[in-house]
C-alpha cells in the first residue's frame, strides 16, 4: 500500500488575496468563521481537527503579514480541496506554489513558507468528503511579478501596475529585466477605495451603502442613470486613479514611452473608470487568477530545474 509521500506530486497554485483566494480557475472570498455546533445552510464548509469553518461569507481584517492566525493556513486548505474536487483526488502529494507582495517579498518569504509548512500531514474534510495531503514542499514567489509570465518579453520600457483588494504593487521592467528600485507595495487597494466611497456616501447624501454595492458598481460601471450615489462613486473613483497616476508618474511612467500593464482584481476599475480608451500604451488585464497561474508557471520551472541540476 503507497504512503501518502508517494503518490504523485501535485502543484497547487493560491494567491492568498486579502478579499479573494485565488487558485488558476477559483475564486473565493477570504473569510473565515468557525462554527460553534453543526453548519445548517452553507455548503462551504472545511472541518480540520475537529473544527467546522465558515469559509467565504465574511471578509478577514486586513494585515500586511498573513501569518498572525490561523485564517490563511485554513483558506489555504480550502484552495487545496478546490483544486483536488476538481481533478478527482482524496490523496495527494502536494507541492504548493504561493507568493508574496513585490516591496515585501524579502522580509516575508520565509516566515510564509514556514507558516504553510506548520502541518505538512493532513487531514480534512471538504465538502463533506476526507482528503488525506501531505506537503512535499511550498515555492514562495514575488506577486505581480508572477503575472507576468505570459506577457512576452517585455521589451523596452513597461510598468505593471497590480491593484488588489488590500495593496497596490508597481513594477518597473526594462528590456524584460525587472527594476529593483522601482518596486513599490502600499496600502492602497481595492478595500481603501470602497471605505473612501462608503465615507463619501455617507456625508454627502446621508446613506449607507454596503461593500458589496460598491464593488458591483465598481465592476460593471456607471450606468445612464441620474443618481446621486453612483455620481459620489464616479468621483471618488477618478480622485483614487488620479492618485494613482501620480504615483506611477512619479516612478517614471510617461504613456508617449512606457507600456502600462493594469492587473489585478481592481484592473475593472481602470477599464471602467480610467478613460483608457484616450490612452497610449495600456493594457489591462482582468484575469484575476493571473498571479496563481504565474505561481503554477514558475513552480513548474523551478521542478524541472531542480530534475536538471
Amino acid at each position: 500500500m503507497k504512503t501518502i509521500e508517494q503518490y504523485k506530486e501535485v502543484v497547487i497554485a493560491i494567491d492568498h488575496g486579502n478579499g479573494n483566494i485565488k487558485t488558476t480557475d477559483d475564486v473565493f472570498r477570504a473569510g473565515v468563521e468557525e462554527v460553534m455546533g453543526e453548519a445548517i445552510a452553507s455548503r462551504n464548509i472545511l472541518s480540520y481537527k475537529g473544527k467546522q469553518y465558515v469559509i467565504g461569507e465574511s471578509h478577514i481584517t486586513f494585515a500586511e503579514g498573513k501569518v498572525q492566525d490561523e485564517n490563511y493556513f485554513i483558506l489555504t486548505l480550502y484552495g487545496i480541496g478546490s483544486v483536488l474536487e476538481k481533478k478527482g483526488y482524496t490523496s495527494a502529494n502536494v507541492v504548493l506554489s504561493v507568493g508574496i507582495p513585490l516591496a515585501w517579498f524579502s522580509a516575508q518569504r520565509k516566515e510564509f513558507r514556514k507558516y504553510l509548512m506548520q502541518d505538512t500531514d493532513l487531514e480534512f474534510e471538504f465538502h463533506s468528503k476526507s482528503y488525506h495531503v501531505h506537503i512535499s514542499d511550498v515555492l514562495v514567489f514575488p506577486q505581480t511579478l508572477a503575472a507576468t509570465y505570459n506577457m512576452g518579453d517585455m521589451s523596452g520600457e513597461n510598468m505593471v501596475l497590480d491593484i488588489g483588494n488590500g495593496t497596490l504593487s508597481i513594477l518597473k521592467i526594462v528590456d524584460g529585466n525587472p527594476v529593483e528600485n522601482s518596486i513599490v507595495t502600499e496600502n492602497y487597494g481595492v478595500s481603501f477605495l470602497v471605505r473612501e466611497i462608503q465615507s463619501a456616501v455617507s456625508k454627502l447624501a446621508g446613506r449607507n451603502v454596503t461593500e458589496d454595492r460598491i464593488e458591483k458598481i465598481l465592476i460593471s460601471g456607471i450606468d445612464n442613470s441620474e443618481n446621486q450615489i453612483q455620481a459620489i462613486v464616479s468621483e471618488t473613483v477618478r480622485k483614487y486613479i488620479a492618485e494613482i497616476n501620480r504615483k506611477l508618474e512619479v516612478r517614471g511612467y510617461d504613456p508617449s514611452f512606457v507600456k502600462l500593464y493594469v492587473l489585478g482584481g481592481g484592473a475593472c476599475i481602470f477599464e471602467n473608470f480610467g478613460e483608457v480608451a484616450s490612452r497610449e500604451n495600456i493594457y489591462i488585464n482582468k484575469d484575476i487568477c493571473a498571479n496563481a497561474k504565474g505561481y503554477e508557471y514558475f513552480a513548474y520551472k523551478a521542478m524541472d530545474a531542480r530534475k536538471k541540476a
